[in-house]
This record gives structure tokens, sequence and C-alpha cells, in this order.
């Protein structure tokens, strides 16, 4: 059994950010933010059939969101390929 203590910590660190993004509506570049949640959301009546939600947190406070096309694809390949995560 691995003791706890060797346990390395994570290469990043959450800094609250969703108030200052809501504030300013401007999202500076390279924001780490956690991926509470993806839910699959059928769509009618677009070209795209399907979509991803995703709740996402800053630490403190939580957000959600549908990203475009070319992004879902993305979540499409770590969504089938889990190990990459």
């Amino acid at each position: 059994m691995a003791d706890a203590t060797n346990q390395s910590e994570p290469d990043f660190k959450l800094k609250p950010c969703i108030t200052e993004i809501l504030r300013t509506n401007y999202c500076q570049a390279g924001l780490t933010m956690l991926v509470d949640k993806v839910v699959l959301v059928t769509m009618t009546k677009t070209e795209f059939n399907r979509a991803y939600r995703l709740y996402l947190s800053d630490g403190e406070k939580s957000i959600q969101g549908m990203p475009c096309y070319w992004r879902q694809l993305a979540i499409e390949h770590v969504i089938a390929n889990p190990s990459i995560c």
C-alpha cells in the first residue's frame, strides 16, 4: 500500500477566477479549472445532433458552458480514451 505522505502534489494551483471572468467578460489565457462534470446534451433542429455541457470549478465557484464544435471533438477524444487524463 502506498504511503499517503509520498503522494506528489498536482503540477497546477487553482486560483479563484470565475468571479473576475464574469465581472470583466475577459478570460485570461492559461487559466486552470477543474472539470467537475461532463454531460452529453442531445440537440434538435441544429446541424449538430449533440453537444457537451461542462461544469467547471476554480475551487471557489462553479460555472457551466458548452464549448464550440472543435473543442467538442477534443472532449470526445478524452472520453473515448480516459487513460490519457
